[in-house]
């Protein structure tokens, strides 16, 4: 009962289908006007599918800047235990590492691999291609939402955000569990986190000890976001700019980031880009605690505007993108690929 109070109570967990209503009368209204159901796939044409569905983590890294992002080693489908390892130490990379599906969305399958068990473990039951690389260790993590309405424009930067891991405070009375419970984040997912976590169930954390929970910051795996506008200067406007100068046909999408801080980032310095999402990209700033559902909606809605405003130029200029029915095979395959996990 407790669970069922907390989800209808609190907007931002609701199932991601029911949080993008409005945006299916609105993607309807541009395919009305636009005479194409992938009207969308000609934005980030560097992308698969303009980054809405099917893109692989190697070939989004691919277009990354050289040394922006962590090093990564593709696993293949079916590998077992002793040609991972291998792998890992000619790529010399150390426990602790994070792997996550090649293919994959809002941190389907992401597992911090924090000893040699671990990894044997996930290679039992992921069927799927993985990515594995080593765990970036800044404790600071920031989204950057962008875009240009025409690919000669400079980006502009249309959201900041920083990201709280999932995490409880020791008050040096309450075991961890207890301070699961007590909070609504940590307890909606603390049936998942029973793998990681049940054996330290019982342990009492000193006063004040934060216990991060979950080492990657992704809104449905309980991280809490919070603004950093203030944070947006033509100094990180410049960085953004340095990254995107190379990537052809990139238009609008999000960069998820680990840094040091803001300020080492607008140096280029100590911070790795851990994901760079296309189309398909939320623009978070719609989860800041304190945002009503009708202020989601407002950002969302602003958001698939600006995606019409860039194909609509992209199409004036005979950038088409892929047809409906190429857009339709690609779909299809990439359900097939799903119902198959």
């Amino acid at each position: 009962m407790k669970r069922i109070f907390i989800l209808l109570t609190n907007w931002e967990y609701y199932p991601w289908q029911v949080v993008y209503l409005p945006v299916y009368f609105y993607y309807l209204l541009n395919v009305i006007r636009s005479g194409r159901f992938f009207y969308f796939s000609n934005v980030n044409t560097s992308m698969k599918n303009a980054g809405f569905f099917g893109n692989t983590k190697m070939e989004m890294y691919a277009t990354l800047p050289k040394n922006s992002y962590p090093n990564t080693l593709f696993i293949e489908a079916g590998s077992d235990f002793e040609k991972v390892e291998a792998l890992l130490f000619d790529s010399s990379i150390n426990y602790p590492a994070i792997i996550k599906p090649n293919i994959g969305e809002r941190g389907e399958g992401l597992e911090y691999l924090e000893h040699r068990s671990d990894l044997r473990s996930y290679l039992k039951t992921q069927a799927a291609d993985c990515i594995i690389q080593p765990f970036v260790a800044y404790n600071f993590e920031c989204s950057i939402f962008c875009y240009r309405l025409n690919i000669e424009d400079q980006m502009t930067i249309s959201s900041l955000v920083g990201k709280e891991f999932l995490q409880v405070k020791g008050d040096g009375l309450k075991t961890i569990e207890q301070l699961i419970d007590q909070s609504e984040r940590a307890y909606l997912q603390k049936e998942k986190l029973r793998k990681n976590w049940e054996t330290s169930f019982g342990t009492i954390p000193k006063l004040n000890e934060l216990i991060i929970l979950r080492q990657n910051a992704n809104h449905s795996k309980g991280a809490k976001f919070y603004p950093l506008a203030s944070e947006v200067d033509d100094d990180l406007e410049s960085v953004v700019n340095d990254w995107c100068k190379d990537m052809k046909g990139f238009q609008y999408g999000r960069f998820d980031i680990r840094c040091e801080s803001t300020s080492a980032l607008k140096q280029l310095k100590s911070f790795k880009i851990i994901e760079l999402n296309g189309i398909g990209a939320e623009p978070i700033d719609m989860y800041i605690t304190g945002t009503s559902v009708l202020q989601s909606w407002k950002i969302l809605l602003k958001h698939w505007q600006i995606m019409y405003l860039i194909s609509s130029n992209n199409r004036k200029k005979g950038l088409l993108g892929q047809s409906d029915r190429s857009g339709w095979k690609a779909l299809f395959r990439y359900w097939q690929f799903k119902q198959a996990q």
